[in-house]
């Protein structure tokens, strides 16, 4: 049995009431949908509450969206949802950049630029600017800071999106008062959201992406 009293969930008993029974309530078809993360682009003609046709997901993950507009599907979709969702997003530059953000938002810079400035509080703005703005536009998820250790020079995955080589400095960066530990505090009580989760992020090694891919297809490296 899960404790959902301990980490890393630390509900209370009312809470703990409300999963309990709304497990409870839901059908097979409803609890294989909570497994699932669906995709939201800004293209035309697309409705939100497309993704809750059929099987309802028990998120959704933006990609590059206005941050308006973003806010109006996010408060769509938990209004249609019957589960709250997790609303994702990658903020790992700040408000905006990267593969996810707010098109409209404030670029702050990559990880990596963050480290190059040998400097904690960096790191700290980046995310102060990241949770603000995502959770003005109803983001509740979001998978930074990002911790893969950049040592692989054919990975074009992590590259400048890590915060570089060091796992010192990554650490430093990461982990410390000024960075980390603080940072996850500001992903609390935003403007439009309860609470902003923060999940932090580890891409699977290139070489050993290219490994499987090659033995998959025949081409061993």
């Amino acid at each position: 049995m899960v404790d959902l009293k301990g980490k890393p969930f630390y509900l209370g008993e009312e809470e703990c009431r409300w999963v309990e029974e709304t497990l409870k309530g839901m059908s097979e078809k409803e609890k294989v949908g909570q497994l699932f993360c669906e995709i939201l682009w800004d293209r035309p003609g697309d409705e939100p509450e497309m993704l809750l046709e059929g099987l309802e997901p028990g998120g959704v993950m933006y990609r590059p969206f206005p941050g308006k507009k973003m806010w109006e599907y996010t408060k769509r979709l938990q209004e249609k949802a019957k589960i709250p969702l997790l609303i994702a997003c990658n903020l790992e530059r700040g408000g905006s950049g990267g593969n996810g953000g707010l098109t409209d938002g404030t670029y702050i810079s990559s990880p990596m630029g963050c480290a190059a400035t040998d400097d904690p509080q960096a790191a700290y703005q980046l995310a102060e600017v990241a949770c603000r703005e995502g959770g003005a536009g109803g983001v509740n998820w979001t998978f930074e800071p990002i911790v893969d250790i950049d040592f692989n020079p054919e990975n074009p995955i992590t590259n400048v999106r890590t915060y570089g080589s060091s796992p010192e400095r990554i650490d430093e960066q990461c982990q410390q008062p000024a960075g980390g530990r603080v940072v996850c505090n500001l992903w609390e009580s935003l403007s439009g959201v309860d609470r902003l989760w923060c999940a932090y992020r580890y891409v699977r090694p290139y070489k050993a992406a290219r490994l499987v891919q090659g033995n998959q297809s025949g081409n061993k490296r």
